[in-house]
């Protein structure tokens, strides 16, 4: 309930209330929420921790949400 995280995702998610957020889920179960409109990206793993996407991995997520 009070993961140091949890202010900084929900923040993050209704800063963005408007956009389109696309969601992915890694082999090893790492949760993904990209938003395309701010191209900004935080990752997650249940129980383990989260942090922000860095530049590389949102160019990544970028790619695949343009069908490149």
């Amino acid at each position: 309930m009070d993961h140091p995280w949890r202010e900084k995702f929900f923040g993050f998610v209704t800063e963005n209330a408007g956009a389109t957020f696309y969601h992915a889920t890694t082999h090893d179960g790492v949760q993904i929420i990209y938003c395309r409109d701010k191209d900004k990206g935080m990752w997650f793993m249940p129980g383990t921790g989260m942090g922000p996407m860095q530049p590389k991995g949102l160019g990544i997520l970028k790619q695949i949400v343009e069908g490149r």
